[in-house]
């Protein structure tokens, strides 16, 4: 790669990740505004570091401490995501962090391959760019896939959930989710999702009629519900693409 394409790529991601870090904020997602906001000071902090520090050494000095310096960022930046997203943890963050951590294992394994000992076949360290082996490409698709991984995870956030106590607002919930199911095929699934959900309305009913209060039980259930079902108010999630991002988001 070019350094001029290379250069403009960097600039590209920088840009979506301003955008999706505005993104956040604007909608209040506060964790993903935390997360996207602490990997654009990580970005900048390495290139400043990268600019003052690792280019005016000698190439040798660079080879040598080069890949030690990135492995430990990227170990900074997996440790970062999870305080930050932990309490509301996607499935799409947890793969980005770790292939943040697999990344930076394969930086310190060519650390070690360029400055210890060759891990393959070669009787000296693989020093100079000409001894270049899978290894090292193996370690550059990864980094391609987490500057993608990286913005998904900070762009999806968490499946929604009942946040409400309201019995009222609950049950107009449930009635939602009955007439989404009511729709599909006939299945058993589909009849235990039903039965779930009319033990789940008897629960909020016996409340409404002032019975022994089982909010808590209706509203656990109707959660169920909604992770079974990948129901969302106002967005039709029957189709396998919105399937997928469900789970990425699950």
């Amino acid at each position: 790669m070019s350094t001029s394409l290379a250069f403009t790529l960097s600039l590209l991601w920088v840009l979506l990740l301003v955008g999706v870090t505005a993104f956040n904020f604007i909608k209040a997602r506060k964790e993903l505004f935390f997360c996207s906001l602490f990997v654009l000071f990580m970005y900048a902090a390495g290139h400043l570091a990268n600019s003052l520090w690792l280019m005016p050494l000698p190439p040798i000095e660079v080879i040598e401490v080069h890949y030690l310096f990135f492995a430990l960022m990227q170990l900074i930046v997996a440790a970062g995501l999870y305080v930050f997203s932990h309490r509301k943890m996607t499935t799409m963050m947890a793969i980005t962090i770790s292939f943040l951590i697999l990344e930076a294992f394969l930086t310190f394994a060519i650390h070690v391959d360029r400055n210890v000992v060759a891990l393959n076949t070669e009787l000296t360290p693989n020093l100079y760019d000409s001894r270049h082996w899978w290894l090292w490409d193996f370690r550059d698709v990864i980094s391609i896939c987490n500057s993608v991984t990286v913005l998904a995870a900070l762009n999806l956030a968490k499946v929604f959930s009942v946040k409400t106590d309201d019995p009222h607002d609950a049950y107009v919930l449930l009635e939602k989710i009955e007439a989404y199911v009511g729709a599909w095929s006939a299945s058993a699934y589909k009849d235990e999702l039903l039965q779930k959900s009319q033990k789940s309305a008897e629960l909020l009913l016996n409340h409404e009629l002032g019975h022994v209060p089982k909010t808590a039980s209706a509203l656990r259930l109707l959660q169920q519900l909604v992770n079974a079902t990948k129901f969302e108010p106002e967005i039709d999630n029957r189709n396998r693409l919105r399937r997928a991002l469900y789970w990425l988001r699950s």
